[in-house]
């Protein structure tokens, strides 16, 4: 009954209506004005973020799995990025070798894995020192007291 009558009622409740709900500037769906559907943002209207949390969630997975590929397709001897090691081309398995093998040192200084070390290559302008490889090869090279892939060994 009370939903009725702010519906129906003066142009003061019907505000506390309006601004109970937002919708999502990406996706264009309305939801509760709250942090369960929109991440906080001091400069956001009402101190949310104009998108929901899924829309920005989505972006955020789109941007970093790109600047992965950007980087893969830098550092790969070929047009479809592929292991320097074993040839293996299936994005999912291959990431970035520190050739000098000082990555965890590396990563330190960068201030971590992943998207921002995939950003501080293209931020450096994907410098020299790395190279493509896939899990297997990277952590073999990494066990093998020789740092030779054990792929080479046989």
């Amino acid at each position: 009954y009370r939903e009725l009558r702010i519906k129906q009622g003066t142009w003061q409740d019907r505000k506390l209506v309006q601004s109970s709900t937002k919708v999502c500037t990406q996706c264009n769906e309305e939801f509760p004005a709250t942090t369960e559907f929109f991440y906080p943002q001091s400069k956001g209207r009402n101190g949310l973020c104009a998108w929901c949390i899924k829309c920005t969630n989505e972006a955020t997975e789109r941007n970093r799995n790109f600047l992965r590929l950007e980087a893969l397709r830098h550092y790969s001897d070929t047009l479809i990025p592929s292991c320097a090691c074993c040839g293996e081309n299936r994005l999912e398995f291959l990431c970035i070798d520190h050739i000098n093998g000082d990555g965890k040192k590396h990563r330190k200084q960068v201030g971590g894995a992943g998207h921002v070390f995939y950003r501080w290559l293209r931020d450096h302008n994907y410098p020299i020192g790395f190279r493509v490889l896939c899990y297997n090869c990277n952590i073999g090279r990494a066990r093998q007291l020789d740092k030779i892939c054990p792929h080479k060994k046989i």
